[in-house]
């Protein structure tokens, strides 16, 4: 094989396999509502806030990695983590860039809800067989929280859980880390939503999965320009 055309399906190579692995970050460009005017994150960020979301499939899991400062200061003002909340039909919040309006009642309908469990046990429901419990703040006194967020869900009693996961925390990285089955994932446009109990700041967006097409094309066109450099 001539090194013109070697070098072309190397570069394709590299190109088209990190897009198959689906390895994608979101950062943290959501607001949403109720901010009361403090902008992204309600009290103070080395406490609550939240810088962005790795997602990934690996093993046959879908892999998330929350980096927020919350994971050292879980409890504070009794607050809790969040369970995650996941669409995979897309993503579509109400509004643009912040999304200063959007909540639960005008945004993303989700269709699962990964439900933390004890010893860094993972449950993974449909939205159906249960309830969104909205950010609250049970601490005794006039706390301000991000009124309307999904922050949990419970699911009725005797519902079965979908699939079953893990979930870590990493105090060193502030790391939150979930591993779900990827069965009902995979291949799909995906939305993410997580916040802890007061949603004093949430993580919010879209998994945009490439088209098979458009990777083929992007393959074909390099590989000509590789042909048309060895033929000159």
């Amino acid at each position: 094989m001539k090194k013109g055309l070697f070098l072309s399906l190397l570069i394709i190579c590299f190109l088209v396999m990190p897009l198959a692995a689906g390895a994608y970050t979101i950062n943290d460009n959501y607001i949403g509502a109720d901010n009361h005017s403090w902008g992204d994150v309600i009290g103070n960020p080395a406490y609550f806030g939240i810088d962005k979301m790795d997602v990934n499939f690996s093993s046959g899991n879908m892999v998330i990695d929350i980096t927020t400062n919350y994971v050292n200061h879980i409890g504070l003002y009794e607050t809790q983590l969040g369970d995650l909340f996941i669409s995979n039909d897309g993503w579509s919040p109400y509004g643009s860039t912040p999304y200063l309006s959007d909540n639960a009642s005008n945004g993303e309908s989700w269709e699962y809800a990964a439900v933390l469990g004890s010893s860094g046990t993972l449950s993974l429901y449909a939205i159906s067989v249960g309830s969104i419990q909205l950010a609250y703040m049970p601490a005794t006194g006039s706390w301000i929280y991000r009124d309307g967020q999904e922050v949990q869900f419970t699911p009725n009693g005797g519902a079965a859980a979908l699939y079953t996961g893990s979930w870590s925390i990493n105090t060193s990285t502030n790391i939150l880390h979930f591993e779900i089955d990827e069965t009902l994932f995979s291949g799909k446009n995906l939305g993410f939503h997580w916040g802890m109990t007061c949603a004093n700041d949430i993580i919010e967006g879209g998994y945009p999965v490439p088209e098979p097409t458009t990777i083929l094309l992007l393959g074909f066109g390099l590989l000509g320009l590789g042909l048309a450099r060895r033929k000159s």
